[in-house]
């Protein structure tokens, strides 16, 4: 992973009338990463990708893209930056690759072999010449992105990719990404709402909440933190419950249907299932869960969870 920040953002506001939409929020994407931009519906995501392109202008705050300060050079900031906003448009009475040619002819250098190579790598090479209006919605995303990717940019940012989509279409999307990632070292900006999204392709994140971002941070490292889950699966609850209730390493207990779930600090669980051996506790299994974006979420927001 490179060391090179694509985008940076500094002490970035927004708002609208009296509304605090984007409350003085940072963070940084290097170069290589597929960064998810993560928050409710309403959280202010799509106002800071609209920023991030200058369809409008924040209240305070620097962005760089590329390292180029995006108010002061414009042109070399944006230049190898493609972007997809909300449900893409194009004309529904031309073909998928009529359209990318329309807008081919606005963009220097690029050539049919151009249009030809961005609908492969998006998988839709074969229905290219039929009409949009045939398109499904997760069609439209994939020639979306085609469009994104005529002008070779370094860094593509989607806002909602995979909304509306059923289960095959999301797979279609996530697979493009992690392709165009690995194959074509282009970085990712990918704002959502969608936490199973952000666990299965994103190597960081940023949680966006009522303006602000309250955590950033690697995805493998925010879902391995201090702390481990387990379930004990005995007939024994009740007694499980009195003696680790005050174990110093037992952060949390709570019952359940086969037994006992219990938060413990990293690195106690081989401690914990011999302490419960010596008490004569009769285990049928020891269960480790790991964290889920949505539970580190929900920890994060205090029980605000509103996301898919």
């Amino acid at each position: 992973m490179s060391s090179k920040n694509i985008i940076e953002v500094n002490n970035l506001s927004k708002s609208f009338g009296k509304r605090k939409v984007i409350d003085d929020i940072g963070f940084s994407v290097k170069e290589g990463d597929i960064y998810g931009f993560l928050g409710q519906n309403g959280s202010g995501k799509t106002t800071t990708i609209r920023m991030l392109l200058n369809l409008i202008h924040p209240d305070t705050g620097e962005i760089k893209l590329n390292s180029f300060d995006l108010k002061k050079d414009f042109f070399n900031a944006i230049k190898e930056v493609g972007a997809v906003v909300e449900i893409p448009k194009f004309y529904s009475y031309l073909s998928g690759r009529k359209n990318l040619l329309l807008i081919a002819n606005l963009i220097h250098g690029i050539d049919d072999f151009r249009v030809n190579e961005v609908l492969e790598m998006v998988g839709l090479i074969n229905r290219s010449d039929e009409k949009v209006k045939t398109y499904s919605l997760g069609m439209m995303q994939r020639l979306g992105i085609a469009n994104a990717l005529l002008s070779n940019p370094k860094l593509v940012i989607l806002d909602e990719p995979t909304n509306g989509l059923d289960p095959q279409g999301m797979k279609e999307i996530r697979n493009i990404i992690l392709n165009l990632a690995s194959e074509k070292n282009i970085t990712f900006f990918i704002s959502t709402h969608m936490l199973h999204e952000v666990e299965q392709i994103c190597n960081k994140v940023a949680i966006l909440h009522q303006g602000k971002i309250i955590t950033e941070g690697l995805v493998n490292e925010l879902l391995n933190i201090d702390l481990e889950s387990v379930e004990i699966h005995t007939p024994h609850f009740n007694k499980v419950i009195d003696l680790t209730k005050n174990l110093k390493y037992i952060r949390s207990v709570e019952r359940f249907e086969k037994g006992v779930k219990l938060k413990l600090e990293r690195g106690f669980c081989a401690e914990l299932n011999r302490f419960l051996i010596s008490n004569n506790i009769d285990v049928e299994y020891i269960i480790p869960r790991t964290q889920s974006l949505e539970s580190y979420f929900i920890n994060m927001t205090g029980g605000d969870n509103n996301l898919a």
